[in-house]
């Protein structure tokens, strides 16, 4: 399980709350959130954002990236690596889908 999975897991407990329930008040997809404990997946920058702003945190607490009171985490866990590979290739594609879409255009 990956650190954003426990993280995830934590303030769900807080709030009462199932996958489902979170899916339908944060505005995720069931599936997607489901995907993301069955296969450890990490969530996109959107999902980031709308996880951040439902449970009233910062994304670098949902990465582990700080601690529950703004305090730095110095160590990068191997989960934010593989979130960060995933998303450089994410924007590297939305770039070349751009360019070949003015290029179409054009």
């Amino acid at each position: 399980m990956t650190m954003f999975i426990e993280v995830l897991k934590n303030l769900m407990e807080e709030k009462g709350l199932n996958q489902r329930q979170l899916g339908i008040q944060a505005g995720i997809p069931f599936t997607t959130i489901n995907g993301w404990f069955k296969t450890n997946k990490m969530p996109d920058y959107y999902s980031i954002k709308k996880l951040a702003t439902f449970f009233n945190v910062t994304s670098d607490y949902l990465l582990e990236l700080e601690d529950e009171w703004g305090n730095k985490s110095i160590h990068i866990s191997n989960s934010f690596k593989l979130w960060q590979e995933k998303l450089v290739i994410y924007v590297e594609n939305q770039v070349e889908f751009t360019h070949c879409v003015m290029i179409v255009f054009v």
